[in-house]
């Protein structure tokens, strides 16, 4: 005898395929929201580096880096001297510098446009891990960046380096 609608089995078979598709969407879902959330910070953290490494390269505000000093007066001698300052002789034979300041939770890049000058220095970026500054020759250096951020239990992290002759 067959009746019309369908039965209790079928509806607990079919509840149960729809929970095994549902868990199994969800769990892709939130796999990719964490995987957005991590190369964002990555995508952030590259961009962030690339300019804090052009800053200190070119200038704060295109004029004034390293690539234009006359001199860099530190991390001086034996050769090759690593630091996390380097204080270079510019135009005008005016002394910056940049320098790691560590400062919890995040440690910052700091310019100094004027080291003769008491209080003028200003933070150029956070989240740093290490800046080491080695110097390779009299008018070669090398700059070593690392910026680093957490993304839930991931710490995520970039690096860059480059070396950097003086024109002048």
């Amino acid at each position: 005898m067959r009746k019309d609608g369908i039965t209790l089995v079928e509806v607990l078979i079919a509840s149960a395929i729809m929970v095994v598709i549902l868990g199994g969407g969800l769990t892709v879902y939130l796999m990719s929201e964490t995987t957005w959330q991590e190369s964002t910070v990555q995508a952030r953290l590259q961009r962030s580096a690339s300019i804090v490494m052009q800053k200190m390269i070119k200038g704060v505000e295109g004029v004034y880096g390293l690539r234009d000093s006359k001199a860099i007066t530190t991390p001086s001698y034996p050769l090759p001297a690593s630091s996390d300052t380097v204080e270079f002789t510019g135009i005008g034979n005016i002394s910056r510098s940049f320098y790691l300041e560590e400062n919890a939770p995040r440690d910052e890049v700091f310019y100094d446009p004027n080291t003769s000058v008491s209080g003028d220095a200003y933070s150029i970026a956070a989240d740093i891990s290490s800046l080491t500054f080695e110097r390779l020759t009299m008018e070669r250096i090398r700059i070593s960046l690392t910026m680093s951020q957490a993304v839930g239990d991931k710490d995520m992290s970039i690096s860059l380096n480059t070396d950097v002759t003086i024109r002048n």
